[in-house]
């Protein structure tokens, strides 16, 4: 069968024609070429090295090249000037889990001097997520990203939304409860609604949030009503080796006198793990001249039955010594005859490195206690035979910040201010800063 003419020409135009000029048909638009993804991280990659945020655009931000948007969200975030944080908020309104953390990092970080603004926005976005942008484990996503900036800028909205976040999903509210510490160490205090809810996430049965009493522990004291709580909750914990035992153990020093106690009874507990009788020596530590009747007591207990013997001191028992004798400080509230046994304990010549390590730690650390402020004390001098020991130059830089700095003493500090130890200079700086 013959077709006609016209219908033959008709089939060899509808065989060559382009299926894409057909207007009933809906393709998406080709994806970049390789070069110009490679262009465009390049440049990304480059203003981020030069801190030039200018180079990255909004269009940059809306970019089909997943990878360029990463880039330039962490761009922003490291550069963190005016005009990053203009363009951060395009890339916090974006669904790939990535961008969003690293906008949320970056508006944290430059959220001083626009507290309100930043903390708006961080809200807002965090109420879009959904359950997929809950990490399921905690400080990996968006959300825990979003409660660390919420921290960072602190302020009355920023705590009052952190707080409720505490009854939340665990990761956002295990986030939401460190974020809660940088507001008490940037600001010094804490909301009374805001410890009452910390205190009652660590206390309850079901899911106790491990972080919950770390707020408590950035703050200089706690008033009477949450001490008494925080002390009970704390000593309980500890009895039942929970997960947020640490942090019970630091937050016993918030608590006054009989916190420190308790701490000091802690650290006497022989059956108590080292390490954590070694926290609590170090808190009662820090709590200045409050601590050290408690820490002089425990010194009594620790070496009541003379100093450790040379396998004690390679073992655990090493730690919460060398904690309590770092802890304490003059004037002298027990036996001199303990803290000299440990100032004269022997080096001998077969003993391992360490050994030898921990029994010279030791002796500067007593001798340094015997001296008080006499930093020319013999014995102090004496602590290690080597000739630039960083140890006994530590010692001796304890016993000379104890009293003004001038004249003599004030040469003598500035001798090891200078000193080609590096660890030396930075205590003496760290002396002088304090």
């Amino acid at each position: 069968m013959r077709f006609p003419k016209q219908l033959g020409w008709l089939a060899l135009l509808a065989g060559c024609r382009d299926p894409r000029a057909d207007p009933n048909r809906h393709e998406a638009a080709p994806a970049p070429s390789a070069s110009v993804a490679d262009a465009s991280r390049q440049l990304v990659s480059s203003a981020e090295q030069r801190r030039d945020s200018t180079a990255i655009t909004p269009e940059t931000m809306s970019s089909r090249d997943l990878l360029v948007r990463r880039s330039a969200a962490r761009a922003l975030a490291r550069i963190a000037d005016a005009r990053a944080r203009e363009l951060l908020p395009l890339a916090l309104a974006d669904d790939d889990p990535e961008v969003v953390t690293w906008a949320a990092y970056g508006l944290g970080y430059a959220c001083r001097g626009r507290e309100g603004k930043t903390v708006r926005v961080l809200v807002a976005r965090a109420a879009s997520l959904t359950a997929e942008g809950i990490s399921p484990a905690p400080l990996l996503g968006p959300s825990e990203a979003l409660a660390d900036a919420l921290g960072r800028c602190a302020g009355t909205e920023a705590e009052s939304t952190l707080r409720a976040w505490l009854r939340g999903p665990q990761p956002r509210a295990e986030a939401a409860a460190l974020a809660l510490g940088r507001i008490a160490t940037q600001t010094g205090k804490l909301d009374d609604l805001t410890l009452v809810a910390l205190l009652d996430a660590a206390d309850r049965a079901q899911a106790p949030l491990q972080n919950a009493l770390f707020p408590l522990t950035r703050l200089t004291a706690l008033n009477v009503s949450s001490a008494e709580r925080t002390r009970a909750l704390a000593l309980r914990l500890i009895a039942s080796h929970a997960a947020s035992l640490e942090f019970a153990v630091r937050v016993l020093g918030r608590t006054g006198a009989a916190g420190w106690a308790a701490l000091g009874a802690l650290a006497s507990q022989r059956d108590l793990e080292p390490g954590i009788r070694a926290q609590a020596l170090r808190e009662l530590g820090s709590q200045g001249a409050s601590g050290q009747a408690a820490l002089w007591t425990a010194f009594d207990g620790l070496l009541g039955a003379g100093v450790p013997d040379d396998a004690a001191l390679q073992g655990e028992t090493y730690g919460p010594l060398a904690a309590l004798v770092d802890a304490l400080s003059p004037p002298i509230a027990s036996s001199g005859s303990k803290l000299r046994a440990l100032a004269e304990l022997a080096i001998a010549e077969s003993d391992s490195l360490t050994l030898a390590r921990r029994k010279i730690h030791l002796r500067c650390s007593a001798a340094a206690l015997l001296a008080a402020g006499n930093y020319q004390n013999p014995r102090l001098l004496a602590c290690d035979a080597a000739k630039d020991s960083a140890a006994r130059e530590l010692a001796v830089l304890r016993v000379l910040s104890r009293e003004k700095l001038q004249g003599a003493r004030k040469r003598a500090y500035l001798l090891r201010a200078h000193a080609d130890d590096a660890l030396v200079r930075e205590a003496a700086i760290d002396r002088i800063a304090n």
